[in-house]
């Protein structure tokens, strides 16, 4: 070859480098081959040489965006995810870091609002099945619910609204399906997710009283006392805290008893323990006729017959228009006039008086026309005996 000619190749080639090089210089070998097989659609071969850039720890930006992307083409979340975290840690110029950054962003966000948005629908379905009656096609939609969650937290596992809708996932079966003790497991799994949420977020009143409502509510009643115990050191004054703190010990106490059916020492010592938290909550809402109707069933608990009628005689005042609370506080003094005070003070006609208001509330219940028979004979008066042998009979059909 003439030496001219050759030296002009050479010559050639050397501008073709200084041309380049800047554009080549910002970029590692490994991502530049990277990009070569992207760019083929070879992502096999891509992802082989990003990774290789990941572990020479090369700080590239358009690295993790695009392990990002392959990763969450694979559903391989926590790769994905700490790609994704390693953006921060880049050293590219900052507009690069922001470009990359909101590409895998985009990403991201697709990828949790479909699931989050298809969780959505199938509780949407599962109201549609519970319309037309089929539970198991309800229980199915709320598993399939349950699942796009666990994996939207698989992608963000510290995104505190998934959690929170778990939880309330699977009280929202538990609402719609049952009523009783066969749904309990559901409101289990509730518990444990918000109690983790308790945990992790101690100073959110709201996740402490939903999870000592759930323990309550399955009827355990030592996570309830002591899920509260730990709320109330952030929250002293919260009314259902106190409220919680007070119904727990009551439980407990009320399972302390001996062959006899006499509570113990230390039961006692609980539902003690459950006034002072009671008073604590009336203190703070004088008003709330549930706290009210607490205080007087622990009263009556505890056997104090005369402080339970003082105190359930309270809620009329305060719910004139609450039937559930009406009917329950004037049942329970009417059985309390009835039989739970002392001998000497039982008054038949009080018992008769408030069977009657229940009956006037659920006027088809044949068994408080019996019970309300029952008390107007042990009056003693005629008219009352003769009225009260009829609805007897009445309420005995």
């Amino acid at each position: 070859m003439n030496q001219k000619i050759r030296l002009g190749l050479v010559a050639a080639a050397a501008m073709l480098v200084m041309q380049c090089g800047p554009a080549l210089a910002g970029k590692s070998m490994e991502l530049r081959s990277a990009n070569t097989y992207f760019n083929q659609g070879d992502m096999k071969q891509a992802l082989e040489w990003y990774e290789k850039a990941d572990q020479k720890e090369s700080k590239e930006a358009q690295v993790y965006a695009r392990l990002v992307e392959l990763y969450a083409e694979q559903k391989r979340w926590k790769e994905m995810s700490a790609a994704f975290a390693k953006l921060d840690q880049c050293a590219d110029k900052e507009s690069d870091r922001k470009k990359y950054k909101s590409e895998a962003s985009e990403i991201i966000d697709k990828l949790w609002m479909g699931l989050w948005n298809g969780s959505l629908e199938q509780t949407r379905q599962a109201d549609a099945k519970l319309a037309e009656g089929d539970s198991a096609a309800v229980r199915d939609h709320y598993d399939q619910a349950r699942a796009r969650i666990v994996t939207a937290l698989e992608i963000l596992p510290d995104r505190v609204d998934f959690s929170k809708r778990m939880g309330d996932l699977y009280i929202t079966e538990f609402n719609a399906l049952y009523a009783d003790a066969a749904g309990f497991p559901l409101l289990e799994k509730a518990a444990q997710v918000y109690d983790k949420l308790a945990a992790a977020y101690p100073d959110s009143v709201d996740y402490a009283v939903t999870l000592s409502q759930l323990t309550y509510n399955v009827r355990d009643y030592q996570a309830t006392r002591a899920a509260v115990d730990r709320a109330l050191l952030r929250h002293p004054e919260h009314a259902e805290l106190l409220t919680f703190a007070a119904k727990s010990r009551i439980q407990l106490g009320l399972a302390m008893k001996n062959d006899k059916d006499e509570i113990s020492p230390e039961g006692k010592a609980l539902m003690g323990e459950a006034v002072v938290y009671l008073d604590k909550a009336i203190a703070k809402n004088p008003n709330d006729a549930m706290l009210v109707y607490n205080q007087a069933l622990l009263y009556r608990d505890m056997g104090d017959a005369k402080r339970a009628l003082a105190t359930f005689a309270k809620v009329e005042g305060l719910a004139p228009d609450r039937n559930d609370l009406l009917f329950d506080s004037w049942y329970s003094m009417a059985v309390l006039y009835f039989q739970d005070l002392p001998e000497a003070e039982q008054d038949a006609m009080k018992a008769a008086q408030y069977f009657e208001k229940c009956l006037n509330l659920q006027p088809e219940n044949k068994g408080l026309m019996f019970n309300l028979g029952v008390s107007l004979i042990r009056t003693g008066i005629r008219d009352n005996m003769s009225r009260g042998k009829a609805l007897m009979e009445k309420g005995g059909e």
